[in-house]
């Protein structure tokens, strides 16, 4: 390979065509191809046998050439990375429909909802646990502050939120969130993740 660690190129090849490749290298994979899902490799003059697209290929005793047939039923353009280890470059390509056991999550919220509760001189509830929640962020617009913590929360233990502005997250949390001031009337946000 001339001294690079790696080498990605593209090919286009017809139905029934094979191309070889005087690539050197100890791995390789078809990175991605349109046309098919599987095309045929084989190295250093051994017979080509399928290999999926995207499935890395290490070769530990080298390779000097890679053939490359396509016998897909129609044209296919793809790229092969080779290299000395392997290559992963996080491609990801899919068309008509998957089907999925379990559960995925994406790490995208599936919903947000908001809030305005005013804050007294005697705990209440901020917002009610709920099982599916991400995060909870809880910012304080009155003039004094506010402190969270359960349902027997009071000024003298709860987690302070600094007035005109101050906000906490909580992530990962369940359960109920209750709060207090030392003055009555605080105006309070709440932006539920869930």
């Amino acid at each position: 390979m001339s001294g690079e660690p790696y080498k990605i190129e593209p090919y286009t090849l017809a139905n029934g065509a094979g191309i070889t490749l005087n690539f050197e290298g100890h791995f390789f994979r078809i990175l991605d191809c349109t046309g098919a899902t599987e095309l045929d490799v084989g190295v250093d003059g051994y017979s080509p046998y399928l290999v999926p697209v995207g499935v890395g290929i290490p070769v530990p005793k080298g390779f000097s050439s890679i053939r490359v047939v396509n016998n897909s039923g129609g044209a296919v353009t793809f790229n092969i990375g080779v290299g000395e280890g392997a290559i992963d470059d996080g491609r990801f390509q899919a068309s008509g429909t998957i089907s999925i056991s379990g559960t995925v999550d994406l790490g995208l919220a599936s919903s947000y909802s908001t809030a305005a509760v005013v804050v007294g001189v005697a705990a209440g509830l901020v917002v009610a646990a709920n099982a599916a929640r991400k995060s909870v962020t809880i910012q304080n617009l009155g003039a004094q502050p506010i402190y969270l913590g359960g349902a027997g929360v009071t000024v003298a233990d709860g987690l302070e939120v600094a007035a005109n502005g101050g906000a906490f997250t909580l992530s990962g949390v369940s359960a109920a969130v209750y709060a207090i001031s030392g003055t009555a009337g605080q105006d309070v946000r709440v932006l539920e993740e869930g």
